[in-house]
């Protein structure tokens, strides 16, 4: 696992740019958490010790989080109102899954047939995606799965700068409830909301793993890749995904 200095910058912005935070866990706590952290560092190896700190932090926000169903049903509510961008097809698409969840699947937006039915990751890109997880050994009820812009663009475009931009504080308020120990941002645009601008090509990026705040940040390639018959894709999602299945049952222990 790895944390270079450009994804640590990026998820700091990403923090500062966040919405009010439900039930933030203050900084004396964060302090103590680091301490205890600190004294089993000496004592394990460094894939252990990132474990531990994954795991506890994972563990720690949600003892803080309450009723976290009520505060992600809110969160939904309010997003479904939003029409801040005049090119998009709205309304917004929803995510999908439970607070509390251990991964979050996180796309770029919705393709035509969830824009109408109202779910992500439902079309064709979806259905391999759900077959290759299942395949993985990867519990659906595991997963949490978003988009970093909630509407479709026209023509299945790459969404601009500004409607990600504007879709943002909803994936952070749902991050902040739910709360996951892994992220896997698909694809190169998601791939940069985390890892920022510069995170390299997904050939370069995929299957690494950046340890950043409370999460492991693991970008692989996105299904949409395997139907495109994209270079490397269909053989790289499915590693990565075999790679997140060992990962999540070492954080589980």
């Amino acid at each position: 696992m790895e944390s270079g200095d450009e994804a640590v910058e990026a998820f700091e912005v990403y923090y500062s740019q966040s919405i009010p935070p439900f039930d933030r866990f203050s900084e004396a706590m964060q302090q103590a958490l680091s301490k205890t952290l600190e004294e089993v560092n000496g004592k394990l190896g460094k894939e252990e010790t990132t474990r531990l700190r994954v795991k506890a932090m994972h563990n720690f926000l949600l003892a803080l989080k309450g009723d976290r169903s009520a505060y992600l049903q809110s969160v939904k509510q309010a997003m479904s109102s939003c029409r801040k961008c005049p090119e998009l097809s709205g309304p917004p698409v929803l995510s999908m899954g439970a607070p509390g969840a251990l991964i979050m699947l996180v796309g770029e937006a919705p393709g035509e047939e969830e824009q109408k039915q109202g779910k992500p990751f439902i079309g064709r890109a979806g259905k391999l995606l759900s077959d290759m997880v299942k395949s993985a050994g990867i519990p659906q009820s595991l997963i949490y799965i978003a988009n970093t812009c909630r509407c479709r663009p026209p023509g299945n475009r790459v969404p601009k700068k500004g409607e990600v931009k504007n879709c943002f504080p909803w994936l952070v308020a749902e991050i902040d409830c739910v709360s996951p120990m892994v992220i896997v941002p698909l694809g190169t645009t998601a791939a940069k909301v985390f890892l920022g601008p510069k995170a390299g090509t997904m050939k370069d990026i995929h299957g690494r793993m950046f340890v950043i705040g409370a999460q492991v940040i693991m970008p692989t390639y996105h299904p949409a890749a395997v139907l495109r018959s994209a270079k490397g894709a269909e053989e790289g999602l499915k590693d990565d995904l075999e790679k997140l299945s060992k990962l999540t049952d070492i954080l589980r222990e």
